[in-house]
């Protein structure tokens, strides 16, 4: 039996999966130590080995210890069943989404945070996972993630040449802003380059006896 976990997207992303241009997520591998790291991804397994600081010997050598090792392992696994939480509301007694409806259609909408399990419409099966740093990404795993590569942009083209106005505005340019929209704030932003889990899913029905699993 697949785990059903929760996971939130903002509604540009929701829109991207609901068009089928949106098939990876990269997600953030916080980290418990700091120090100096030997870094080994075993398939989707992270081990961190924490280094100490080097112990010299006589003859002049270095030697390096291992202080600590941590192991991180995904929050998802290939197979798991994801439901996708969204910006929504109640309307009438009906869920209504933001991805869906015009902002004129409800007085407010609430954060994707408070969205209960009964309301999920999108659900998705991770197909594939590893780990890497955020700026490895390609072009064609950018356009997976919904960001710029044709049709239409999440990120202002305005933005883009104003910014980088020797760049090409491609989709991994255009990711590298998405990313930042999301994560900078949280000082994990496209210039500290930081370990991600990269989840590749497919979007699926609504799983059977889906409110008593």
């Amino acid at each position: 039996m697949p785990k059903l976990s929760p996971i939130l997207f903002s509604t540009e992303m929701v829109k991207e999966i609901m068009d089928g241009r949106k098939t990876m997520t990269r997600r953030i591998i916080k980290q418990k130590y700091n120090n100096t790291v030997i870094e080994i991804v075993r398939g989707n397994v992270w081990e961190r080995q924490i280094v100490a600081p080097p112990e010299k010997l006589e003859n002049g050598i270095e030697r390096h210890q291992v202080a600590a090792v941590e192991i991180i392992k995904p929050t998802y696994q290939k197979g798991d069943i994801l439901w996708v939480r969204e910006t929504w509301t109640k309307v009438a007694g009906e869920y209504v989404y933001k991805a869906s409806e015009p902002e004129w259609y409800t007085d407010g909408y609430r954060p994707s945070i408070h969205m209960p399990k009964e309301a999920a419409r999108i659900f998705l099966r991770v197909t594939d996972v590893r780990a890497e740093r955020v700026q490895d990404i390609t072009v064609d795993d950018a356009i997976a993630e919904g960001a710029w590569g044709g049709g239409t942009p999440t990120i202002p083209m305005s933005l883009l040449w104003e910014e980088h106005p020797n760049a090409s505005c491609n989709a991994a340019v255009s990711f590298a802003h998405l990313w930042d929209s999301l994560n900078a704030k949280r000082g994990y932003g496209w210039d500290t380059n930081p370990w991600v889990w990269v989840y590749t899913f497919e979007r699926i029905a609504k799983p059977a006896n889906w409110c008593a699993a």
